[in-house]
């Protein structure tokens, strides 16, 4: 049960990155790293890390954290308020948030299962 459940987080994952690149593809537009982001992601996976004892995730969250703090004039730039979005972006973005939130619900019911 275990194993389909990886197999279909996979298949998940590599269906939204493709998705992801046939669209930045499809727009030929270079896409701006959020440092913002990065920054709160490294947070993220630093202390998801700690109590895993998974110093690859550690270590990523530590070189993030450097990344975005070594590129803290940019942050405020790319900030989009979710009132300015259009109607498909904050459905997709929903979607998104939806499947993410799904995904950390499901790992964490599995991590405690086995």
């Amino acid at each position: 049960m275990i194993e389909t459940f990886w197999i279909a987080l996979i298949l998940l994952v590599v269906g939204a990155l493709l998705v992801a690149v046939t669209s930045m593809i499809k727009k030929k537009k270079v896409t701006r790293i959020d440092y913002y982001a990065l920054f709160w992601m490294g947070i993220i996976w630093i202390i998801g890390g700690i109590p895993l004892n998974n110093y690859l995730l550690i270590t990523l969250g530590l070189v993030s954290l450097i990344i975005s703090l070594l590129h803290k004039a940019e942050w405020g730039q790319q900030n989009v308020k979710w009132t300015d979005l259009g109607k498909t972006e904050k459905i997709i973005r929903g979607i998104v948030m939806s499947v993410l939130v799904i995904l950390l619900i499901m790992s964490i019911f599995f991590y405690f299962l086995v």
